[in-house]
């Protein structure tokens, strides 16, 4: 029975080992194959993403680009060459897009107003159709965001527009929460069985040595004292 006892912990012990990195392994391939992390920068999306925050990106047709995404795009006139930033995506081909510039003046797009809780800072004056496969970007942060407001920024583009195709991939998950909905939701779910997995992982590691060593002292329990008056009464 004592023998039995000690097989089954170690048993134990080795299937928790196992599960761990079968829980975590899909997940952190699916997290780092399928998303790139990226860290904010400066205060251009502020409040919604700080300097620090750090964000996952998930490839994105530009066909799939929908107004309100938050997009990673390397468009060298937002950063001065210095790498990739990260913006909102106020219109896309074919929307009319309109604004008259000053503190608390709100974007129209195709006439509706546009209701933009996240945007802080007045919006500089502009009035343009936004050509097919072209974007127009905004930085939620308007008065501190280098983006399609300024058209004097580009040599060959008199509207601010950018192409989809200078669209790295849409954000689907910030340590700030900003994103929501279901992509944001799968990576959080993946992030907890990384989580998971590590923790059984731990666990198994620790206890599968104390298993053995407890599975070892029961076989070499003594002999009971019924056995040893039995063995006495028969030499």
């Amino acid at each position: 029975m004592a023998r039995r006892a000690g097989r089954v912990l170690v048993w134990s012990a080795a299937a928790v080992l196992a599960a761990g990195p079968a829980v975590a392994v899909p997940a952190v391939k699916e997290l780092t194959t399928r998303y790139r992390s990226v860290s904010v920068t400066g205060a251009a999306m502020a409040p919604a993403l700080a300097a620090g925050d750090r964000a996952l990106v998930a490839p994105v047709r530009p066909a799939d680009i929908r107004d309100g995404d938050i997009v990673l795009v390397d468009v060298p006139e937002f950063t001065g060459g210095n790498g990739p930033s990260i913006k909102r995506v106020i219109g896309t081909g074919g929307d009319r897009l309109a604004c008259c510039g000053g503190t608390g003046d709100q974007v129209r797009r195709n006439g509706a107003l546009l209701v933009e809780p996240y945007a802080r800072g007045g919006t500089r004056g502009f009035d343009l159709t936004v050509e097919q496969h072209r974007l127009f970007l905004l930085g939620d942060n308007r008065e501190d965001s280098v983006d399609s407001q300024r058209p004097e920024l580009f040599r060959h583009q008199v509207d601010g527009t950018v192409p989809d195709g200078a669209v790295l991939g849409r954000v689907v998950w910030t340590t700030a929460g900003a994103v929501g909905g279901p992509q944001e939701r799968r990576v959080s779910a993946l992030m907890l069985r990384t989580a998971v997995g590590v923790v059984l992982t731990l666990a198994g590691a620790i206890a599968l040595p104390l298993a053995l060593v407890l599975a070892a002292r029961r076989r070499r329990r003594p002999v009971a004292p019924l056995q040893e008056a039995v063995l006495a009464a028969h030499p």
